[in-house]
């Protein structure tokens, strides 16, 4: 159900229970992806991270299809719905037509933060630690949801530390573990 998709020398790694994602220089980026195309349903997605070692910009929300990391000049048109310009001091929200509108900033201090995203019928709904931070119209048709501390091959860089994300809507199923690296995560999130 999770992908990763990175170029240059950008990895991922657990520790301490923490699922690290890492993209060190400017030629590097990484995405973590819910690989289960979200069409009409009702979901929600909801993720506690630290985003603390991001350099720059990342991002946590969705994408018009799956991506690896290139240029930003290529990947901001498929950004959809997103937490973006996510940095330890704050970030703002794109609308659902993917043009880097503007829709809302949002200022936090630099600690793990609980970024949730509920879709539901035709409105998205964006809180950070419990409060509600914007709220959208939903106008695509489809999406993939995502994590980044880095879209970009071309001039950001960072890390982003994730302790847990919890997707509910009518048709997730429960998570079977059968990779290391996925049962090691799952079992210390038990």
């Amino acid at each position: 159900l999770w992908k990763v998709t990175t170029a240059g020398k950008a990895s991922f790694k657990i520790e301490k229970g923490k699922l690290i994602l890492t993209s060190d220089g400017v030629t590097d980026g990484i995405f973590l992806y819910y690989v289960r195309k979200i069409e009409k349903e009702d979901i929600t997605f909801e993720v506690a991270l630290d985003p603390s070692g991001i350099k720059d910009a990342g991002a946590i929300g969705f994408t018009k299809k799956l991506l690896i990391p290139t240029v930003n000049t290529d990947i901001n048109p498929q950004f959809i719905a997103t937490f973006m310009g996510v940095k330890p001091t704050g970030c703002y929200l794109m609308d659902e037509t993917g043009n880097a509108q503007l829709a809302m900033s949002v200022n936090y201090n630099p600690e793990q933060h609980i970024f949730r995203t509920e879709i539901a019928g035709d409105k998205i709904t964006f809180s950070i630690d419990q409060k509600e931070v914007g709220e959208l119209k939903r106008e695509a048709s489809e999406r993939y949801y995502m994590i980044t501390p880095d879209p970009y091959t071309s001039h950001y860089a960072g890390s982003i530390s994730i302790d847990w994300i919890k997707i509910k809507g009518p048709n997730v199923q429960s998570v079977e573990l059968k990779a290391k690296l996925a049962t090691t995560w799952g079992k210390i999130k038990d």
